[in-house]
């Protein structure tokens, strides 16, 4: 049996939940319903291998620095097959609507000046840093 990696929960709101995974070698999410849509951005090279209910095997490596985005409803287990450690952030869209990511509730959870004034536009954030 395998051990459960390091899951780090970074940020959880009404709009998002954003969640660090440190795996060693070896080590895997153990099985689970992705409930939201999601982008995964990897903060390493990750080696991956994930098993589908049906015991379908598929591998794949996610370079250091690239993302990629499934829809909701996936059931996998997801298990760091390299021989050094893999680490990703996985942003769950919890709220499509736009519209909601300005709202005063959630407006220090933008960007990389969380818990300060923004100090640029929504269209700033939204679009990479670039108005």
């Amino acid at each position: 049996m395998k051990t459960e990696c390091e899951a780090i929960p970074l940020i959880e709101d009404t709009l998002a939940s954003v969640t660090r995974f440190d795996f060693k070698p070896g080590q895997e999410t153990g099985w689970h319903v992705q409930e939201f849509n999601y982008v995964i951005v990897a903060l390493t090279d990750c080696q991956m291998e994930l098993i589908e209910p049906c015991g379908d095997r598929h591998q794949f490596i996610v370079p250091a620095g690239t993302a990629y985005r499934r829809d909701a409803g996936i059931e996998h287990n997801v298990i760091n097959a390299d021989s050094e450690q893999m680490s990703f952030v996985e942003i769950e869209i919890k709220c499509a609507n736009e519209s909601r990511w300005t709202s005063p509730d959630t407006q220090a959870n933008i960007g990389p000046h969380r818990g300060a004034e923004r100090p640029f536009g929504r269209s700033y954030w939204l679009n990479g840093g670039a108005e």
